[in-house]
């Protein structure tokens, strides 16, 4: 709940006749020019799911689209059928922790145009604004600013000819005409408004903080009170909805776990549902189409929130059926009685009308309530667990040496925060709003309330983190510092013993790093809820990440008011910001800017600054078909606009198909394109459902690639897979000239993985070609002689795999090289295969591509010599299209023994390509059942010591390949 924030008085900018008298008294009292979103570039998290609380769900008349609205600062819309994520729908954001928050969102009845909310004022003037947006296109629309206050609620009529919105502080509500977007009228003057809803017989009912319900004829496109009548179920009246007939209003309350049924027009008070055994607020209400009515809030049982749906219009029995694990955010009934649902932990799904899910989609970051006594540093802060909120062996440790990521017990030696000191104690802290120190109060905002604590290991101060800030006292209570903003809850606080370095758990799944004395923030993570995937980085914006991490992180750029802002992975910046050896400075040197120096200065590197707004590479809207649209023809026309935000010439534009390249402009056309213009291709398809990506190029490289999905709507049976050929080199290299140590089974390695691909001929594959590679036979040139036989035989309709195992080192400015048995590593550029060789190579490849990497072996050259992550994100990127699985992640360990007959992870592939990976009815196997197997067999192996992992490029979708089949089948 947001405490009133009081702006300016409201300005509408009019933009017809119409609107002149009803804007003019507005226009009186105006302030001047809104402020403007900054032009900076903002570094985020992006993971593809909400990454803070949900706190809207609205769906189109059809029921075929779901919109939600974030803290996170942006605005989604999903697949209502399936749960996939069509678009995100990105306003302009400021630096400040609140701007650009999103509290509601409004889609029209025809599914066309979303509107948006929320705390969306930037600077101190100007007002908030509400943002409408095309939910094809992603494009903005039109603005409408002034608004005095922050946007709770909006609705859109449901014939689509009006919008409401309910403003926070006392200005009630205002109501715009969706056909020229001039104002019809509005009601200022009473407590913010939570709660808009209009009914089909040109009504409109409004729940308010001040306790009342009123209902507005609004059936001439203007606003006339015609009720008001306090809520009888209490005094804080939140979310309401109409009865299908018009009939009676049900209204949700924040402060009671009661719901009012109230009569309409007249507004009386109606015998309410039965709402025993709820103890907390019902404060989201929906009424689903067969009559019955739907609650939930903030009540739970035993950690679970459930939703209560009664039966004849909340007069009958009622059942209880649990959905989140935190306050429910929102409710929306679809048609056919479903009832969509979102919650303030992140995850939101469908309910079918029995009750059973249609489908629900999990937070993708990790919940770290309850770091309190779990949240753990050793002594240089260099190393951290964590513990997952109401989890079953829910420990995890993350170590900066090695980049070593794991579930489960953490190592011995790591200290708890220090909660007290010999003369200097804190009480009341803990989910407190009045913390105090030797029992005297420590002032915090309104609203604001007390979370984590630790104090220093000298006893001389501490740190109090609260739900928005982290506050530095001395011993006798005094602020050392200014409170520091933070984007998240601070769960769980340390101050490593060294008493140097502070770290925090946050509300928004990030571990965070600050230098003690000043609260400098100098480096942060983000550990990934499947416990393979994370992200680190600094504030400049300098990163090391997970095989499939380094999207994780991004750039937000705001294109000022009128226009989207656009988000740019940090993958397009990788040659400049991907940089382990500045994050392995940051906690040594407390300080970014000398960890950059020093890391220049190791690697022989010039010192320079990048200027992101003016490095930005190409950007691509598809604008028709829209994500989920069906086909039942082989061929697609579709339309895009490619522009180049700074100027720069395209240079390419490729179109993929399931990963394929399926299209390319040529580039005498490219030459003439200009900033924005929209283009035409035609594709074809597979009769089975597809993913369409298309991403553009210019001199600073690949753009975002623009994905939508499509669904397969003839009568022609899906294919399983692939019904080309499948071309692969497999290389294995143990038996070195003069490298050491040797290895002993990567030679076998890809003798056996070539076996059993053999064995796929006439299977997903009309042919297999195989060239393989061992020992003596894997010299530097070979290798790049087979390397371009993949890129000559390979068609669109192939699948090409590429096989390497051996040795694998980084030089000193992280290049990774593939070592042949002719390979020396005093001169690595003329013997070894670098990345650029291999990368260059599958990149020209036409057809579906998988790489295996095994080049991590025990017994390695040295600690510290290879680093596998950046060689798996470049050839996973999105431009390349390129699967990689591979043995191990960063600077683990590949082991193999003779007892296995193989490396673990060839064996594991082995396999699982034989049949134990799992299988559809037919025998298939897709990529990611071999993963699953692979990942599960390997960590047995090795007892969770050598961790593979799998990255896919947007754009991919799972894929068939293999059959299950064992020699001599």
């Amino acid at each position: 709940m947001w405490s009133a924030k009081f702006g300016p008085p409201f300005r509408f900018r009019a933009e017809a006749l119409g609107a002149f008298l009803a804007a003019l008294l507005l226009l009186l009292a105006a302030p001047t020019q809104a402020g403007e979103p900054p032009r900076e570039p903002i570094l985020r998290i992006e993971t593809g799911t909400h990454g803070a609380v949900i706190k809207y769900i609205d769906a189109d008349a059809r029921g075929r689209f779901l919109v939600t609205a974030s803290d996170d600062k942006t605005c989604r819309i999903w697949d209502a059928a399936t749960g996939k994520p069509l678009r995100t729908l990105r306003p302009p954001v400021g630096r400040d922790a609140n701007e650009g928050k999103l509290y509601t969102a409004a889609v029209s009845p025809d599914g066309s145009t979303v509107a948006c909310g929320g705390w969306t004022e930037y600077g101190d003037s100007g007002g908030h604004a509400i943002f409408l947006f095309d939910s094809v296109s992603g494009k903005l629309l039109r603005c409408l600013e002034g608004l005095p206050n922050v946007i709770h609620s909006l609705a859109f009529s449901p014939d689509g000819t009006l919008l409401a919105a309910g403003v926070g502080g006392s200005n009630g509500i205002r109501l715009w005409r969706t056909k020229d977007w001039t104002l019809a009228g509005q009601d200022a003057g009473y407590d913010n408004v939570y709660g808009v809803a209009f009914d089909g017989k040109g009504r409109l009912a409004v729940t308010s903080y001040d306790g009342f319900v009123r209902l507005y004829d609004v059936g001439h496109g203007t606003l006339r009170l015609l009720a008001k009548a306090k809520s009888p179920g209490g005094e804080l009246p939140f979310r309401c909805a109409f009865s299908s007939d018009g009939k009676t209003l049900a209204v949700g309350h924040n402060d009671a776990p009661r719901i009012s049924l109230i009569s309409v027009p007249n507004l009386d008070a109606l015998p309410a549902p039965d709402a025993d055994g709820t103890n907390d607020s019902l404060s989201k209400v929906a009424w689903l189409s067969d009559n019955r009515l739907a609650a939930g809030g903030m009540w739970d049982t035993a950690g679970q929130y459930p939703v209560r749906i009664w039966q004849d219009g909340g007069r009958g029995a009622f059942q209880d059926i649990a959905l989140a694990r935190s306050t429910l955010g929102g409710l929306k009934a679809l048609p056919g009685s479903a009832l969509a649902w979102a919650a303030m932990d992140r995850s939101l799904g469908v309910l079918e009308s029995n009750g059973t899910a249609r489908f629900s989609v999990a937070p993708a970051l990790t919940d770290l309530r309850g770091n309190l006594a779990g949240f753990r540093l050793g002594q240089d802060g260099k190393t951290v667990s964590w513990t997952i909120w109401r989890t079953q062996n829910s420990a995890c440790t993350f170590s900066l040496p090695g980049r070593d990521y794991r579930i489960g017990r953490p190592p011995e030696g790591l200290q708890p925060p220090r909660t007290a000191a010999p003369g200097l104690s804190v009480t009341d802290w803990e989910d407190k709003t009045a913390p105090k120190l030797g029992g005297n109060p420590l002032k915090l905002k309104d609203y604001e309330k007390s979370r984590s604590l630790a104090v220093a290991p000298d006893g001389k101060s501490f740190l109090l983190g609260t739900d928005w800030r982290l506050r530095l006292y001395n011993a006798a209570g005094e602020l050392q510092e200014a409170p520091l903003s933070i984007p998240g809850t601070a769960w769980g606080l340390n101050i490593a013993p060294s008493g140097k370095v502070a770290v925090a758990a946050l509300g928004d799944g990030t571990i965070r790093w600050y230098r003690l004395q000043d609260l400098r923030e100098i480096l942060a993570l983000f550990p990934h809820p499947d416990g393979k995937r994370w992200v680190l980085w600094t504030p400049s914006g300098h990163y090391d990440a997970s095989p499939g991490g380094e999207d994780l992180i991004g750039w937000h750029v705001n294109n000022g008011l009128d226009q989207a802002a656009d988000f740019f992975p940090a993958s397009r910046f990788r040659d400049q910001f991907h940089r382990p050896d500045v994050i392995d400075r940051v906690l040594d040197t407390l300080d970014v800017e000398q960890a950059v120096a020093l890391a220049d200065q190791t690697a022989g590197r010039v010192a320079r600054s990048v200027d992101i707004a003016r490095s930005l590479p190409p950007v691509v809207t598809i604008l028709s078909p829209a994500g989920g649209h069906s086909f039942d023809k082989n061929t697609l026309t579709v339309k895009y606009e490619v522009r180049s935000p700074g100027g720069e010439e395209i240079t390419g534009v490729s179109i993929q198909v399931d990963g394929r390249r399926a299209a390319e402009m040529p580039r005498g056309a490219l030459a003439q394109s200009a900033q924005g213009q929209v283009q035409e291709s035609t594709v074809t398809l597979p009769s089975r459902d597809a993913r369409v990506a298309i991403v553009a190029e210019n001199r600073h490289g690949p753009g975002v690639p623009a994905v939508i999905e499509l669904r397969w709507a003839g009568a022609a049976p899906q294919a399983k897979g692939p019904l080309g050929r499948l071309y692969a080199l497999c290389v294995g290299v143990g038996d070195y000239r003069s490298v050491t140590p040797k290895l002993n089974l990567p030679g076998k390695d890809a003798e056996d993985f070539a076996r059993v691909l053999k064995l796929q001929k006439g299977t997903v594959y009309k042919d297999v070609a195989v060239k393989l590679l061992k020992d003596g036979e894997a010299r530097r040139e070979a290798i790049l002689d087979g390397l371009a036989w993949l890129g000559e035989n390979v068609r669109a309709e192939d699948t090409a795999i590429l096989f390497m195992a051996g040795h694998g080192v980084n030089d000193d400015i992280d290049e990774y090289y593939f070592l042949p048995v002719d390979a020396e590593i005093r001169r690595l550029s003329s013997t070894a295969v670098d990345y650029g060789a291999v990368g260059s190579a599958l990149k020209r490849i036409r057809g579906q591509r998988i790489v295996f990497l095994d080049t991590c072996h025990s017994g390695n050259l040295g600690k510290g010599m290879w680093n596998v992550n950046g060689l798996i994100n470049r050839l996973s990127s999105s431009e390349k299209g390129v699967v990689v699985f591979s043995a191990a992640t960063g600077q683990q360990f590949s082991y193999e023994r003779p007892e296995w007959g193989n490396g673990a992870f060839t064996k594991a592939l082995v396999e699982g390509l034989s049949g134990k990976a799992p299988r559809d009815a037919e025998g298939a196997i897709t990529f990611k059942a071999l993963d699953l197997y692979v990942d599960q067999e390997v960590r047995r192996l090795t007892g969770s010591d050598q961790t593979p992992v799998t990255a896919v490029p947007v754009g991919v979708p799972n894929f068939t390949v293999a059959v299950a089949r064992k020699e001599g089948s």
